[in-house]
């Protein structure tokens, strides 16, 4: 989940980054990470065709002036 933040914001430096596991997904699914932007972060997770979270994660960007 963490490499869609980089992805998408490749010159912010990720400060903290919190996750939670909400249920296995196994070896044969195809997992979808994905996520959108949140005040000074990003609200992230990963999903099956079976569950829209597996895991869900908050990603808080330093602050630019810090960097």
């Amino acid at each position: 989940m963490l490499d869609v933040a980089r992805r998408n914001a490749p010159e912010r430096r990720v400060r903290s980054l919190s996750f939670r596991l909400r249920r296995p997904a196994f070896a044969v699914e195809h997992l979808l990470a994905e996520g959108a932007p949140s005040g000074t972060g990003a609200q992230l997770r990963t999903a099956t065709h079976r569950d829209a979270q597996h895991a869900t994660a908050e990603v808080t960007f330093a602050d630019h002036a810090h960097q």
